[in-house]
């Protein structure tokens, strides 16, 4: 079962959305590249998969089910006001590069399978929403309206 967006979305919905979106950005950003509560650490890892085969092994699930969702509210908001799965696809991976290549700017630890864990939970969470919402308020609007009509230019004799 599928949930149809309305004809049109008021702009009190969208301008909340993006509002939330934004404070929902901020929090994260403060996450990412706020004091952390650990020892200061700084290292690189570019082994796709590496880190999350060593955390499979010991019950360290919360770092991944994080990584997983970090992005997932964007990916949504993006899939909600029309992207399409390809351009949300391209924005996360460019969204996840630079926060992992910020967080090895303030000596952070950067690690390429957060931005594999980032991108696949915004694409599952995107993938969720094209099923939810099968057509973006913008899709639904410009297919529910009616055609233009064609004009007739009066022969000239």
């Amino acid at each position: 079962m599928s949930v149809d967006f309305p004809r049109r979305v008021s702009s009190p919905i969208r301008r909340t959305a993006t509002i939330a979106c934004a404070i929902y950005l901020l929090w994260a950003a403060f996450l990412l590249f706020g004091p952390s509560s650990g020892a200061p650490a700084d290292g690189t890892n570019l082994v796709p998969l590496h880190t999350i085969r060593s955390q499979l092994g010991r019950e360290v699930y919360g770092q991944l089910i994080g990584n997983l969702l970090l992005f997932a509210p964007p990916a949504i908001v993006l899939r909600w006001w029309g992207w399409r799965l390809g351009s949300i696809l391209v924005g996360l991976v460019a969204l996840s590069a630079a926060v992992e290549v910020g967080q090895a700017v303030v000596g952070r630890i950067s690690d390429v399978d957060d931005v594999i864990l980032n991108v696949a939970g915004g694409l599952i969470a995107a993938a969720l929403a094209a099923v939810i919402w099968p057509r973006s308020p913008s899709e639904t609007a410009a297919t529910t309206a009616p055609p233009p009509q064609p004009t007739t230019k009066s022969a000239r004799r």
